[in-house]
């Protein structure tokens, strides 16, 4: 078990609005393109270039002898027999060396074309999964459970699906935390790691408590088109749910759905179904079993 997974909390949630109660019945759960989240930094931070100068150089100095190799065998063979390959390695290199200025300001512009299109090219093949570390987060039932009126699944992060990565290097298929900063993250793109990619947000966004899962969106088990969009959905396994809590106004179409989707399938009959009452006293909302099932 690595440091991350023994981390990880025992419970996380998922706010939803009443849209997605259909969730239930189909366990099939969105991953979403950082570039559609509320957070136009999402996934965004600010690149300086693909690479340090001196480490540009470094790789530039150590290509000159292959290509000058690749060059010397296109010469004709009267040439390459009055000048063996060492010789001319040797006095076509301080030659390739003076091309180092021109070699970067060449690659500083296909930088900058490169840096602006890899926000789109993530967005194209990237979607995650956002989870909470709390149930009764009143921002959370305002912002991502239409004002109170959807609901929330409780999930287990040490449910296997939530470790599915094939290798360390792996920045899908695992549960992670978001890290919340005063500074964006800013670096050449070789020296960004998975975290300064996709898991650093502002200190404003601390109240979401967030953790999450990435996976590529060729691996969606469904696509569906809506308002222009494709939303990937993949399947989510019915015993990872622990739990549902139904927001403090939801509807009774709502409700009966729930308690219909839990009570006829056997796979999810473990499941608990929650409800979120208003606090008397405080601003707060105190999340008690639901009396009806």
């Amino acid at each position: 078990m690595t440091v991350e997974e023994f981390r990880a909390p025992e419970r996380l949630f998922k706010y939803l609005s009443p849209a997605r109660i259909g969730i239930l019945t189909d366990q099939l759960i969105r991953y979403t393109p950082m570039g559609a989240f509320n957070d136009p930094f999402e996934g965004r931070p600010e690149i300086k270039g693909v690479a340090s100068n001196e480490a540009t150089l470094s790789s530039f100095a150590e290509a000159i002898p292959g290509e000058l190799e690749v060059a010397y065998n296109c010469l004709p063979t009267e040439v390459r027999a009055r000048f063996p390959l060492q010789q001319w390695i040797q006095s076509a290199t301080p030659l390739m060396q003076k091309q180092q200025g021109q070699f970067l300001a060449m690659l500083g512009a296909l930088s900058k074309q490169l840096i602006a299109t890899i926000p789109n090219k993530l967005d194209d093949v990237l979607g995650v999964l956002s989870l909470c570390e709390v149930p009764n987060s009143l921002l959370m039932w305002a912002h991502y459970a239409a004002s109170h009126t959807g609901f929330v699944l409780e999930l287990d992060p040490r449910h296997p699906y939530f470790n599915t990565r094939r290798s360390d290097q792996d920045e899908c298929g695992h549960i992670r935390q978001v890290s919340y900063r005063d500074v964006r993250p800013s670096a050449n793109l070789t020296d960004l790691g998975g975290t300064e990619m996709f898991l650093v947000k502002s200190k404003e966004w601390s109240y979401e408590c967030e953790w999450r899962v990435l996976r590529p969106l060729k691996d969606a088990q469904h696509i569906v088109a809506s308002n222009g969009e494709k939303i990937h959905l993949f399947e989510l396994p019915p015993d990872s749910i622990k739990a549902v809590i139904l927001g403090a106004r939801a509807s009774t179409t709502i409700t009966d759905q729930a308690r219909l989707a839990i009570s006829t399938n056997s796979n999810m009959s473990h499941i608990q179904l929650l409800r979120c009452i208003p606090d008397e006293s405080c601003f707060a909302i105190n999340i008690v079993a639901d009396g009806n099932r």
